[in-house]
């Protein structure tokens, strides 16, 4: 975007004449982050992916940002949430000081699992009014996409790997979710920030009703992932469910086994629907393996 109009969008939130310092920080599929710095003001300035985002952005944030769990959002000089110009969308998010100090192992799961029950303990019981947002990565449509191309590639996945994913597809369709809480939808490390003030969870572009079950896998499978000494990965468990359990309710196991092994296999599919044919087999692999790994822990 070019910098004349990035500014005069920007001055909605930043009138004045101070110069405005544009840093580029991220760009991924439901937006677009850019680090501004004006005078005494920073903040995370955001083109997201549509209107029904920005209202539902606005919706979470509006709820979770005064307890402490997301980074709030600055108003425009007229009070407003976001913006539209030109048919793009865009907010413009508190700057929070990013931790040189993260957790890792059990530290970081307690930590995730703290802060999961807290979002949750508060979106659960407030009534919000949130639009429709489709899952854009919705299973009926990934196992599509993925049959699709599994079939103009035959040899890409082995019989096995095509086996083990025809087993996870009739689990998840007994899996019994629901469809009434709100949830942010991709609940990964990946959007979480660890600031000096705490962890904030961030980017509610995935955000839609659903089941809280969902965002236990992805933030769980997550902490896992990250941890290389696969030796920690049952105390990693015990101290999320633990510290989910202390902060909010106790956690059906049975039902966080099952939305777990539904998460991963999303992430399976979406390999074969968006990675290239060579690198599906290391990255299918890697994923069996985990579910295998789990599923000792999980039911030994």
């Amino acid at each position: 975007m070019e910098t004349e109009r990035l500014e005069r969008i920007l001055r909605q939130w930043l009138p004045g004449e101070e110069p405005i310092i544009i840093e580029e920080i991220h760009s991924g599929i439901s937006s677009h982050a850019r680090k501004i710095m004006c005078g005494e003001t920073q903040g995370i300035f955001r083109e997201i992916a549509s209107e029904a985002q920005a209202k539902t952005e606005a919706e979470f944030t509006a709820v979770l940002a005064p307890q402490g769990i997301a980074p709030g959002l600055k108003l425009t000089i007229t009070k407003a949430a976001y913006v539209q110009d030109q048919g793009k969308f865009f907010n413009f998010q508190e700057y929070m000081q990013p931790s040189p100090d993260k957790p890792r192992g059990v530290e970081l799961a307690a930590h995730v699992g703290k802060t999961v029950a807290r979002m949750q303990k508060v979106l659960f019981h407030k009534r919000m009014t949130l639009p429709v947002v489709p899952d854009r990565f919705a299973l009926r449509q990934l196992k599509q996409k993925a049959q699709s191309r599994i079939a103009g590639f035959p040899t890409a996945v082995t019989a096995e790997h095509q086996a083990a994913i025809h087993s996870l597809l009739q689990d998840s369709l007994i899996i019994n979710l629901r469809e009434d809480q709100p949830i942010h939808g991709d609940l990964g490390l990946w959007n979480m920030l660890w600031t000096t003030s705490g962890l904030r969870i961030i980017d509610f572009g995935e955000a839609r009703l659903g089941d809280g079950y969902f965002d236990l896998a992805a933030s769980l499978s997550s902490c896992i992932q990250s941890e290389p000494d696969h030796a920690l990965y049952p105390l990693m468990i015990e101290a999320f469910l633990n510290s989910y359990g202390d902060t909010y309710q106790a956690i059906d196991q049975s039902k966080l086994w099952a939305a777990i092994r539904f998460w991963l296999l999303r992430g399976v599919l979406a390999v074969i629907s968006f990675q290239t044919p060579e690198s599906w087999d290391a990255l299918i692999t890697k994923y069996l393996d985990f579910i295998n790994e789990l599923n000792t822990i999980f039911k030994p």
